[in-house]
């Protein structure tokens, strides 16, 4: 089995959704099945670089008082396999 999971937050957003993307990723890699992270790039990579692919940037858009992290390019469908 292969998983592929997929944040739109990255590293540099630390809470809750990363929280369980990062503990989803390491059970995952504990129990030996393949998988790959797909987060939007960030400054920092502290995660398991073999299997963590950054595409795009992200910027934040205000809402209703809320923010968004969009991605947006043009060229990201170059990135994705």
């Amino acid at each position: 089995m292969k998983i592929c999971v997929v944040c739109s937050y990255g590293i540099d957003n630390p809470g809750g959704v990363w929280n369980h993307v990062f503990n989803l990723t390491q059970q995952l890699k504990n129990k030996k099945i393949q998988h790959i992270l797909v987060t939007p790039e960030s400054k920092t990579n502290t995660y398991d670089r073999k299997n963590h692919y950054q595409i795009g940037k992200t910027f934040k858009i205000n809402s209703a008082g809320s923010k968004a992290n969009i991605t947006l390019s043009p060229f990201i469908n170059k990135q994705v396999k």
